[in-house]
């Protein structure tokens, strides 16, 4: 039995309500894509940014910075991903607000990226941004 591509699965759900285009006036949107790792996050990232030309982060590319070049900050990769992203929230959260102030549209993935974090942002920008969660129905990313 063949599955979808959970990713693929995703970009059509997206695609039928949106993404748009920026509206006049300057309506701004960032997409959020958090979930477990391997769970598809960076290829629905590339797919938007194929489809849609919009830009996108990967978190990784964050915390692997914040490890190399701030270590008084505690983030190491080993870590599991929700201390993690406890220690990157305050840099990311200040990223993430300029964006969402700045850019037109845009997407950030990552798997540090934490529910409870992103929904308070979320209340904070309302109407600016959207967020999704992937992960798996049961098992892991080898099943």
């Amino acid at each position: 039995m063949t599955r979808p591509d959970r990713a693929d699965g995703v970009l059509r759900l997206t695609r039928a309500g949106g993404p748009r285009a920026p509206r006049a006036g300057g309506w701004k949107l960032l997409y959020l894509i958090g979930g477990a790792a391997r769970s598809g996050k960076s290829t629905l990232a590339r797919r938007l940014l194929q489809a849609h030309r919009m830009p996108y982060f990967c978190v990784d590319h964050l915390t692997s910075g914040l490890e190399a070049g701030a270590p008084a900050l505690g983030v190491r990769h080993e870590l599991p991903d929700q201390r993690r992203g406890e220690l990157v929230w305050p840099v990311l959260c200040g990223v993430l607000r300029n964006v969402v102030e700045v850019e037109p549209e845009y997407v950030v993935e990552g798997n540090v990226l934490l529910p409870a974090r992103i929904a308070e942002f979320a209340a904070a920008h309302r109407g600016r941004v959207r967020a999704c969660f992937l992960g798996y129905a049961r098992g892991g990313w080898r099943e």
